[in-house]
């Protein structure tokens, strides 16, 4: 079995690593665990030197490869013999995703959601959402524990969105 999965920061992708740790997988299934790093808009940073903005970019993929290194740690000491391959890939996420989920082919596609409605969907968009109605493949959605997912808001910066 194919499994695709999409980290987005550390607190999903403990919550993942959890998750996909505590489920039975078939033997010789492969995990390729992606994080798609958005693009940096260039209007955002015209005004900075290009030395300065090849330097946050080096950083954002040395934090992203940590993240996946870490998260596939964790699913690699619980469930033996998993084949695991760490991406970090830039671009839209839902484009991405899906397109590796095509690509690759993926049977299965794991990824977080933060469970926003209403005005907070609208205004910061809904991944998983947009993956379930185009995805080539069955998806499952990991929503962050209720202890977990009350400190997050505040932590994201997201303090206004609540459900």
């Amino acid at each position: 079995m194919k499994i695709l999965i999409a980290i987005e920061d550390e607190i999903f992708g403990e919550a993942i690593a959890h998750f996909v740790a505590a489920h039975a997988w078939p033997a010789n299934s492969e995990m390729r665990l992606i994080h798609v790093m958005e693009p940096i808009h260039v209007n955002l940073l015209s005004g900075y030197p290009s030395e300065l903005i090849h330097s946050v970019n080096e950083e954002r993929q040395r934090a992203a490869r940590s993240l996946l290194l870490k998260v596939g740690t964790e699913i690699a000491k619980k469930i033996s013999g998993v084949q695991l391959k760490e991406l970090v890939l830039e671009g839209h996420p839902k484009d991405i995703i899906l397109d590796q989920a095509s690509e690759w082919p993926a049977d299965l596609i794991v990824l977080g959601s933060h469970g926003r409605s209403g005005m907070g969907q609208f205004l910061l968009g809904s991944v998983s959402l947009s993956i379930m109605s185009a995805a080539p493949c069955s998806l499952m959605v990991v929503k962050l524990p209720k202890a977990v997912a009350a400190v997050v808001p505040e932590q994201s910066g997201a303090e206004l969105v609540k459900n």
